[in-house]
């Protein structure tokens, strides 16, 4: 189940995030740009909760996960450019996924590549 709610975060990320950068203005806070912080992406998703993310889990309050919204951040600030191929993109969130999807995987392997 674990393995199952990561992958279709990172699937549905790439279209909802595509989708978010070209998002028009609306009334009250703009959209965020792709190099805010996610703290401007949480000021705007706190005023417009129908663009929540896919895959950014919200807190018993209502509030964003902060650590979810950075990984989301940190995932769109390091994928492949919207103009890489299709299987590019799929090789990048299949890597991701085994990276991080996996207990102590990232750790093991930042180990022995002794970074």
């Amino acid at each position: 189940m674990h393995l199952s709610v990561n992958k279709q975060f990172l699937l549905g990320m790439g279209k909802q995030i595509d989708r978010e950068f070209f998002k028009a203005r609306v009334t009250g806070i703009p959209s965020p740009r792709a190099e805010d912080p996610p703290e401007e992406w949480l000021k705007f998703l706190r005023t417009h909760p129908s663009n929540w993310p896919i895959g950014v889990r919200k807190q018993s309050n209502g509030d964003v996960v902060l650590s979810g919204l950075i990984a989301r951040r940190t995932l769109a600030h390091t994928r492949p450019l919207l103009q890489s191929s299709s299987l590019i993109r799929q090789q990048f969130i299949n890597a991701m996924l085994s990276l991080f999807t996996m207990k102590e995987h990232h750790r093991k392997l930042a180990n022995r590549l002794a970074l």
